[in-house]
């Protein structure tokens, strides 16, 4: 409800950053199961480019503990964010959930508010 109160310019990014922080706490809380659709509707939309590199790693994740490798090395190898990048790296040696537990950085407001 209170995402309607917000001003136009950042309501949509804002929502985006919620539901991102919703699923990366879902997946550390070991309920991979229900994050795909949440990441899945984040990956088909406009995204910060930041926010869209660590969109990707949770999608790596998410597969990863889905049991499906292939898709998930597909979208550790998309990254380019050094950060990311680096967690992405050690996901391909150590699948989720096994690995890092490194949470994305808050960039507030640049990963929120248009360039």
């Amino acid at each position: 409800p209170w995402l309607k109160d917000l001003e136009p310019l950042i309501k949509g990014r804002t929502r985006n950053l919620v539901l991102y922080r919703a699923a990366e706490d879902l997946l550390f809380a070991g309920l991979a199961t229900e994050v795909g659709p949440i990441l899945e509707s984040l990956d088909s939309g406009a995204l910060a480019p930041r926010l869209k590199e660590w969109v990707c790693l949770r999608l790596g994740n998410y597969w990863h503990a889905a049991g499906k490798r292939q898709t998930a090395k597909a979208y550790y190898e998309s990254i380019r964010d050094p950060k990311a990048k680096a967690l992405a790296d050690i996901f391909l040696t150590a699948p989720f959930p096994a690995g890092p537990r490194d949470v994305m950085p808050n960039w507030w407001p640049l990963a929120s508010v248009p360039e």
